[in-house]
């Protein structure tokens, strides 16, 4: 075999003779297949390495075999490459391919082809090959790239070398030389230590003279000078023994590989374990961490360790950009940075630097021309010249950043740089979560608080669904306390909504359903009847469109539908008697008189208003009158029948709507009962009091289609009640109705002169008929709503109780006119004031002149009053008292139309007055009329016995005020003397005729206005 290996290599054109050594003993070389082919293909000879690669003998591989046959069809078109560059170029990068064994099995080689000799298809080529199926397989396994293990491979072979036995180098192959750059001068002998890096000598040495001694081959590694690069690589050297026929070593025969890229490879890999290692472990220790500074510090901690510097921490930027704050920080065998620092003091480039996101690094700060030497004072302060520094960066602001450093020069590794960059990524990211965390728990906190503190009762519902359309019932999930106290359900999670209220009215369900199938809330109220109770109820679907949950809200109502049943009840009754109001009546006759017009019944409503009721609230007061009231309301509701309604409008007005009456005679019979129970008396404390009413009837559908109708009908009818004497009843009648209608007119207007405050004063002058001396005047009430003159609205204003407001207003006015003419210059004239009937029974009308003549700032005696006979008639006793006390603030009173009543003389002399006023219906005739002038006569002469002084009123004429004065009456009032003004009017008046009737005591001068 030797033999045929050295006439192989013999009968190949190119090998220098001192090669031809070298050749056979790579030939004997156990791990390296070595090849010898022709371009067209036929294979000249293969060493035994590369037999059992293949699975052919030689003979087989020289005769029958072809490239072919050996090759993956894969690599068929490589094969082609790499032959053509052959035939040209006489030589190609190693390269790999797919082989094929005899058996069928694949293999892979490495193969490093040469031209030997020739060209084209005539070239004569060589290769050796290295088996590198297990370096595929583990490629494969390890994940490494096709092309960075391929890059690998291609070092393979780039020295052969052959020593003699005792290890000195012989002979070399040139690209040994090229890649260590040594001459073969330098190479031969042991030269080729100085190759070798000088910490890997003596471990070099030491491998070669254990395999030299042992005979058994060499297989180490190394790092060997490139003179490609001027960088140190890991070579794999691989060295055999060669013996003789005898079995005495010869030599040795080697290569070396190029594995630096392998090494470095697996060097990256072991880093990479560790820092994935390191990784895993932090993020397994931050991410049971809460805390954000706590997240920090263990990862300063464990980074600082790590990497194995001294000091490692976070900072925090604040608030004005230019300071950051160290909260805690690793550092061991040196002191914290605990504290608030200024960036710019450790490099003015620092912050402009991280703003742009840039990490910094810093080698030696001692040495770093980026640094001044306050700054570098600045770094030895704190123990500092090795730095690295990432800013966080966070929706575009530099907000923290993470730095490691340490007392001495350091060379930082780009390994190094890029996990502090990974490790600041990752703790901030840790640290957000952690403030996510405590925000969803912050959240979640608040939204139990306001869950549990929620006073509306809360609950999430699920529904079991009874098919995919509807839910048969609602199972309880969650309930809150308000839920549990509101509702009164025990353990309301263990059951379902229907079993908990099985008295909920279907639409419930209904709703819910509607909720969970469009998404749109509901709001509906309940009443629960089993707890009594009225909810308001709103429900939200949970979660998508296929949600089957709920969240209801029920708010318990009960209190406000109460509040709302006595709203209504009160929007329907009266306040003080209970009785339902107009607002009730109405509503009730909307279906009452339908319901009548369709059986042809008659209806009928009784409009009743109290008959002298005025003065029971002003003599007993509005407590006594209220307590009438409500006794006349029960009585009038005992009265009525079941299907009748018994309403008060107000004041004391009621009305009755009778049902179902056979004709008006069944009307007029339930009045004349009212009329009984009305009259009798009312027994309230000590008191025992009477009353009486008036009532007028209107019928349906006679009187009217409508119940306003009908009201007013009847309200007319009770006027005529009222002009009839009171105490008896009326049925509305066309023919009276036109009056009533005026009288209602009359009232409204009055009420509207209130409103608008278009009442006024007139004045008109009362004069000694001797003197000329103006003694007083008379204020006399007129209203620009109406043409009727006080005779005719003064007893409506009366009768309806308009006439008190009208009163004040009166009595208000004539104290503020009598001011303006005391300021303007006026003598002080009393202005008499008219009080009528309704004013005189109030108790309290004395404190209120008091008080209103005191607002105005004048003297009692500023004003007079008039009250007529029938005001003080009606109750001598009450007149007696009042007037008294008018009396004593030093008022005068005067008995107003004196004559006109049935005054008895006694109670008229016990009455405290000061004045008599003789009726005009007397003074105006006395020219003509004998009877007026007896009567006039009598009445003078009995005030003159009475010691009152007489005013006479209605002089109209010259001789009625002849007759008046020859007569003994002292004063005189009419058209003749002075005509009613205005109190502008009256003190222009005044000024002008005013002083000269007193000057001259001349009355029957024109004197008129």
């Amino acid at each position: 075999m030797k033999d045929d290996l050295i006439h192989s290599a013999a009968t190949i054109d190119g090998p220098v003779p001192e090669h031809q050594a070298l050749l056979q003993a790579v030939f004997a070389i156990e791990t390296v297949g070595v090849l010898f082919f022709n371009l067209d293909g036929q294979i000249v000879n293969a060493n035994p390495a590369f037999e059992r690669m293949c699975g052919y003998t030689r003979d087989e591989l020289c005769t029958t075999a072809h490239w072919e046959q050996l090759t993956d069809p894969e690599f068929f078109a490589v094969t082609y490459e790499v032959a053509e560059r052959l035939a040209t170029e006489g030589r190609t990068p190693p390269y790999e391919k797919m082989m094929i064994r005899k058996d069928g099995t694949r293999w892979w080689g490495l193969f490093a082809p040469t031209r030997l000799s020739g060209s084209g298809l005539e070239s004569r080529c060589a290769e050796f090959i290295l088996d590198i199926t297990e370096r595929k397989n583990a490629e494969t396994a390890l994940g490494e790239s096709e092309e960075r293990f391929r890059s690998l491979v291609q070092g393979f072979a780039q020295a052969v070398w052959e020593t003699d036995i005792d290890g000195v180098v012989v002979t070399d192959s040139p690209s040994w030389r090229a890649f260590t750059g040594q001459t073969i001068k330098e190479w031969m002998g042991r030269g080729w230590i100085n190759a070798v890096h000088p910490d890997d000598r003596e471990y070099a040495l030491r491998q070669w003279d254990d395999a030299v001694r042992s005979r058994r081959g060499a297989n180490a590694e190394f790092r060997l000078k490139s003179a490609r690069d001027n960088d140190w690589r890991w070579t794999n050297v691989r060295a055999a023994p060669i013996f003789d026929s005898n079995g005495s070593l010869r030599k040795w025969v080697g290569i070396n590989i190029d594995v630096d890229d392998q090494r470095r490879m697996q060097e990256a890999l072991r880093a990479a374990a560790v820092r994935d290692a390191f990784r895993v472990r932090l993020a397994d220790v931050l991410h049971p961490l809460d805390e954000p500074i706590a997240i920090q510090e263990e990862a300063a901690r464990m980074l600082g360790r790590h990497l194995c510097v001294a000091r490692a921490l976070y900072v925090e930027v604040e608030p004005d950009k230019e300071h950051v704050l160290v909260q805690r920080d690793f550092a061991e065998g040196v002191g914290s940075q605990v504290g608030r620092h200024k960036i710019s003091d450790f490099g003015a480039f620092l912050l402009e630097a991280f703003r742009a996101g840039h990490t910094i690094v810093v080698r030696d700060s001692s040495s770093d021309p980026r640094l001044g030497k306050a700054e570098q004072a600045a770094y030895d302060a704190v123990s500092v010249r090795a730095f690295v520094g990432v800013p966080l960066i966070k929706n575009g602001k530099f907000v923290s950043a993470l730095t490691v450093n340490h007392p001495g020069a350091r060379t930082w590794t780009a390994d190094e740089i890029a996990l502090i960059e990974e490790v600041a990524e990752l703790t901030w990211a840790a640290v957000e979560r952690a403030r996510a965390n405590q925000a969803r728990r912050a959240s979640e906190e608040r939204l139990r608080a306001l869950f549990d503190s929620m006073t509306e009762a809360f609950a999430i519902m699920e529904a079991i669904p009874a098919d995919a359309e509807t839910s048969v019932d609602y199972r309880f999930l969650e309930t809150n306390p308000a839920f549990d106290r509101h509702i009164r359900l025990h353990a309301p999670r263990e059951h379902t909504l229907q079993e908990l209220l099985p008295d909920i009215e279907p639409y419930w369900l209904e709703r819910f359903e509607q909720v969970l199938h469009t998404g749109a809330p509901t709001q509906f109220e309940a009443y629960i009847a089993s707890h009594y109770r009225w909810f308001a109820i709103s429900a939200t679907r949970l979660g998508n469109d296929n949600g089957l949950r709920l969240a209801v809200v029920f708010t318990d109502i009960t209190e406000r539908k109460l509040a709302e049943e006595k709203i209504r009840h009160a929007s329907l009754h009266d306040a003080l008697t209970g009785l339902p109001n107009r607002t009730m009546l109405f509503e009730y006759a909307s279906h009452l008189l339908p319901h009548n017009r369709r059986t042809n019944q008659c209806a009928a409503v009784l409009f009743l208003d109290l008959d002298r009721f005025k003065p029971i609230n002003d003599s007993h007061g509005h407590m006594t009158g209220d307590l009438v009231l409500k006794e006349i309301a029960r009585r009038l509701v005992m009265g009525a029948r079941e299907e009748d309604i018994v309403v008060r409008l107000g004041g004391d007005e009621f009305v009755i709507l009778l049902q179902d009456l056979k004709d008006a005679a069944a009307a007029a019979e339930v009045a004349i009962h009212i009329l009984d129970r009305i009259n009798q008396p009312y027994h309230i404390g000590e008191l025992s009091l009477s009353l009486s009413t008036s009532i007028g009837i209107s019928l349906f559908p006679g009187d009217g289609q409508d119940i306003d109708t009908l009201i007013s009908q009847a309200d007319m009818a009770m006027y005529q009640a009222k002009q009839a004497g009171s105490n008896n009843f009326q049925f509305y009648s066309p023919e009276y109705s036109a009056e009533t209608r005026l009288q209602r007119v009359i009232e409204q207007q009055l009420k509207s002169a209130l409103r608008n405050s278009t009442f006024h004063l007139c004045y008109q002058p009362v004069l000694d008929v001797e003197t000329g001396r103006i003694v007083s005047v008379e204020a006399l009430l007129r209203c620009h709503e109406t043409n009727i003159g006080p005779d005719r609205f003064i007893p409506i204003a009366e009768t309806t109780g308009i006439i008190n407001p009208i009163g004040r207003w009166l009595l208000a006015e004539a104290a503020r006119q009598h001011k303006a003419w005391l300021d303007h210059g006026l003598p002080l004239i009393p202005i008499a004031v008219n009080v009528s009937v309704v004013e005189f029974r109030d108790r309290d009308f004395p404190n209120r002149f008091e008080d209103t003549v005191s607002e105005h700032g004048i003297e009692t005696n500023a004003l007079q009053l008039e009250v007529t006979e029938t005001a003080v008639m009606d109750d001598v006793e009450h007149a007696i008292a009042m007037l008294s006390r008018l009396q004593a603030l030093g008022v005068k009173i005067l008995l107003d139309d004196f004559g006109t009543g049935h005054s008895s003389l006694a109670y008229l002399a016990r009455l405290p007055l000061n004045k008599v006023k003789i009726d005009k219906s007397f003074v105006t005739p006395l020219d003509k009329d004998k009877t007026s002038r007896v009567v006039t006569n009598a009445m003078i002469a009995l005030s003159r016995t009475l010691g009152l002084e007489v005013v006479a009123e209605g002089v109209e004429t010259e001789g009625a005020l002849e007759y008046i004065r020859t007569h003994g009456c002292t004063q005189a009032q009419g058209y003749y003397l002075g005509q009613p003004m205005s109190g502008a009017d009256f003190e222009h008046w005044y000024w002008e005729k005013g002083q000269h009737l007193q000057n001259t005591g001349d009355l029957n001068c024109n004197v008129r206005h």
